[in-house]
């Protein structure tokens, strides 16, 4: 959806009704790690998308950094105003990279796993959130992975994620960018996860993921939430959403994720 806000012929850009919000990540694990922590500012009109991170703790989305795309997320741009450089940033390559690391990884040794179960355990109005009304859902996803190494070993995960959405707002490719989600390396999964994930309606302005993970040996505790704490609509121009053309495109052959990829294929052929 694109409003006309305002048109100005004195000035060189257009500008359009956007959407700018600020969402606030914080990632624990076992109760101590907060290895994931960032706090964002984005804007979206129509499918044009800026993300600017504001703080992170990610080596590789640091502070000052920020991803742009004009086609609702499929192909981004992550910019580095620092060095003067930016990389394209695929998410759909991305996904789909990192299941091939996955199923590379397994290649090593056999995988399988059991039908994963999907529930709703809640369905019901929510409280107002960035003054807006919400509406609350709460999901569990648990399934089993079987892993031969030298003894079988039973991987049991479960998965709570609560989410509080508002259909207050009109931004479809805003919410298809915020649905994306990793691939586990299993389609099966991939497909019952994501197919339950599109029953929420709405907006999402808060989620909350708790993960239980059960091995053998150890057991391991996640919680990661995501809020959005400020959201309004404002005008925009297209500019914001293009990379600076004295900027220096990197290559993505070596990124670290391609690196991987390259040295378990070699792997996998001096094996054969």
């Amino acid at each position: 959806m694109r409003k006309l806000l305002l048109v100005l012929v004195t000035l060189a850009s257009t500008s359009w009704a956007g959407i700018t919000y600020t969402a606030v990540t914080r990632t624990i694990v076992d109760k101590k790690n907060h290895a994931a922590d960032m706090r964002v500012r984005a804007w979206v009109e129509g499918k044009q998308v800026r993300i600017d991170f504001v703080e992170s703790s990610l080596s590789e989305l640091e502070s000052g950094t920020y991803l742009v795309s004009t086609d609702g997320g499929d192909t981004s741009y992550l910019v580095d105003p620092k060095s003067k450089t930016y990389q394209r940033f695929d998410i759909n390559a991305m996904v789909g990279n990192m299941a091939d690391l996955m199923r590379a990884m397994r290649s090593q040794m056999k995988v399988h796993f059991e039908e994963p179960k999907v529930e709703k355990l809640l369905d019901e109005v929510g409280p107002k959130m960035a003054g807006l009304p919400t509406h609350h859902y709460r999901y569990r996803t648990s399934y089993k992975e079987y892993l031969e190494l030298y003894e079988t070993e039973t991987i049991s995960t479960v998965l709570e994620e609560d989410i509080w959405t508002t259909t207050a707002i009109a931004q479809p490719e805003l919410m298809a960018l915020l649905n994306k989600h990793a691939s586990s390396g299993d389609e099966q999964l991939d497909r019952i996860i994501q197919k339950e994930m599109e029953k929420v309606p709405g907006f999402p302005l808060k989620r909350i993921t708790s993960t239980h993970t059960e091995t053998n040996k150890s057991t391991t505790e996640s919680l990661t939430e995501m809020e959005i704490v400020e959201l309004k609509t404002v005008p925009v121009t297209s500019s914001m959403f293009k990379v600076p053309k004295d900027f220096t495109q990197l290559d993505p052959n070596d990124s670290d994720l391609a690196n991987a990829l390259k040295k378990l294929e070699k792997k996998k052929k001096q094996d054969q």
